[in-house]
């Protein structure tokens, strides 16, 4: 990923610490925001791609944080509701829910906090890669449960490289590579990122 993930980490931190806490993150595959995890008392890290989470239990291992974090493949939705955690993170990804606001509903069943952390539906970033109606959908789910604490920061995407910024988008089809081309040739490598972090209080039953 191109963004500074160090910063979304301080970010993060800053806006609602995981220190002593019994975490479940959903969407944690690949590992980009394992920094999180040191604060907490033990993380629980969810992903549905096998493959996201072969990377996850690898940037577990280079951090030495084998003995907190335990990765499972499953899907939010499937969970069962005896297990209470102290806060669930969506990391980055609310927005890739088929409903947001039934993941919000699940999450809200079965931890005391849920923060949620995504793209803003004013991002470039998230319009160029086509996920502008689906943050946009994520965040009308969290205002119709009503957040505690928001706020938004800003960031940027930067590539190296047009071929850079190419591959990085190869997988999200021809209509998103045609948008990172056009965007490149406009403004240049670094695109604006638009992100938002909400807390909602959990464990609320409807």
């Amino acid at each position: 990923m191109a963004a500074d993930i160090g910063r979304i980490v301080s970010e993060l931190i800053s806006f609602r610490s995981l220190l002593g806490k019994r975490v479940l993150s959903v969407g944690a595959g690949g590992g980009q925001f394992v920094g999180l995890y040191r604060e907490a008392r033990e993380v629980v890290a969810l992903d549905n791609l096998p493959s996201a989470l072969d990377a996850l239990r690898e940037r577990v291992r280079s951090e030495g944080l084998e003995n907190r974090v335990t990765p499972l493949l499953g899907d939010l939705l499937l969970l069962p509701e005896g297990e209470n955690y102290d806060l669930l993170l969506f990391e980055f990804s609310l927005h890739e829910m088929g409903d947001p606001e039934e993941a919000l509903k699940k999450a809200c069943a079965i931890a005391s906090e849920v923060l949620v952390a995504d793209h803003d539906p004013s991002s470039p970033w998230a319009s160029l890669v086509g996920e502008g109606e689906k943050v946009a959908r994520a965040w009308r789910g969290v205002r119709n449960r009503g957040a505690l604490l928001e706020v938004a920061h800003g960031g940027e995407q930067i590539f190296s490289s047009k071929e850079e910024l190419l591959r990085r988008v190869a997988p999200l089809g021809p209509e998103v590579q045609g948008n990172a081309r056009a965007w490149a040739e406009r403004e240049g490598l670094r695109i604006p990122m638009v992100y938002r972090f909400a807390l909602l209080k959990g464990l609320s039953g409807s």
